[in-house]
């Protein structure tokens, strides 16, 4: 019964990387990328370092939270199997 609940918690662990991937694709394809100004034209060098900016803020928001994830699932791990 333990193998099925950790193959459960491990499925359950890969299923919200992948929505937040998603969820991280979707905020830069629809809010940074597709987000226009009136004064776009003049700046697009300015605009394009932002949004590749912000583009890299979220990419390593999500790898900080897949990595504080992973440990946690690591760790309760660890634990249970110290317990028995």
């Amino acid at each position: 019964m333990k193998g099925v609940n950790r193959l459960i918690s491990l499925c359950a662990l890969v299923v919200l990387i992948w929505l937040s991937l998603l969820f991280g694709l979707f905020l830069v394809f629809r809010i940074v990328f597709e987000s226009t100004v009136q004064w776009q034209e003049s700046m697009s060098l300015p605009i394009a370092i932002v949004r590749l900016g912000l583009s890299g803020l979220i990419a390593l928001f999500w790898l900080f939270l897949w990595k504080k994830v992973a440990e946690i699932y690591l760790w309760n791990n660890l634990k249970s199997r110290h317990s028995n």
